[in-house]
């Protein structure tokens, strides 16, 4: 999150985050993110923690609502408690607004005390993260969803006049982009995008004596998707 973002949690909300939490969004939302996006394709909603601003002010609106199992459950929280995640089944892990360490768990179902889940925020933040991890390890096989940009499949058509799979044009080539995609999710595979650009694959093919074909361009990248993203090179 941005700090124009934080603001606005800060505005919308009326309440000033704590210290800790601006400096572990900082720091670790974007590889939450990240890890979020190769996880499920896209943001996690209601995890652990609120990667998305939209979130963090819906959610603790919604909770302040005399109405809400929360507010029935723990009257008056938002005076103490700013909502940063959820476990997903009714509670809602909380940093203290007063910036006593740790994560607080409170909700319907949590008992008539908050209890303390977490020593600070970044052990909770790396947590959530290491879920992810392990998760992705059990998960479906991983397979790099090769995308040639325009002037690297410029460089190809004229470097390897007989490379199959490039098709007549690029337009043609990006059609068939989106049916291989298809066709990985059809084989239970799950397709993470792998970007090659221009000078990348031609110089890696002569450097290890392979010849220029679209199984190397795979394996490339492959090479390039598990040296970008580690935490996904034992799903296959």
């Amino acid at each position: 999150m941005t700090e124009t973002e934080l603001s606005r949690i800060e505005t919308e909300l009326g309440l000033a985050l704590p210290a800790e939490y601006r400096q572990v969004i900082a720091a670790k939302g974007p590889t939450l993110l990240r890890l979020a996006s190769d996880y499920t394709r896209e943001v996690d909603r209601d995890g652990a923690v609120y990667l998305m601003v939209e979130d963090v002010i819906n959610n603790n609106l919604r909770e302040r609502a005399d109405d809400s199992d929360t507010s029935y459950a723990f009257p008056e929280w938002s005076r103490t408690y700013v909502m940063i995640g959820t476990n997903g089944a009714g509670g809602f892990f909380c940093l203290r607004l007063d910036g006593t360490p740790g994560v607080w768990l409170i909700g319907s179902d949590c008992g008539d005390d908050p209890s303390r889940v977490s020593e600070d925020f970044s052990q909770h933040a790396e947590e959530y993260a290491e879920f992810f991890r392990e998760a992705m390890q059990d998960s479906a096989s991983v397979a790099p969803h090769v995308i040639l940009q325009r002037d690297a499949w410029v460089e190809l058509r004229q470097e390897v006049p007989d490379f199959e799979g490039l098709g007549e044009s690029f337009a043609e080539f990006e059609e068939q982009t989106q049916d291989r995609r298809y066709r990985l999710r059809q084989q239970r595979k799950d397709p993470i995008a792998v970007v090659v650009s221009r000078g990348e694959f031609l110089p890696r093919c002569a450097a290890k004596s392979r010849a220029a074909c679209w199984e190397s361009l795979t394996e490339f990248c492959y090479e390039k998707l598990i040296h970008e993203r580690p935490w996904v090179g034992k799903r296959q």
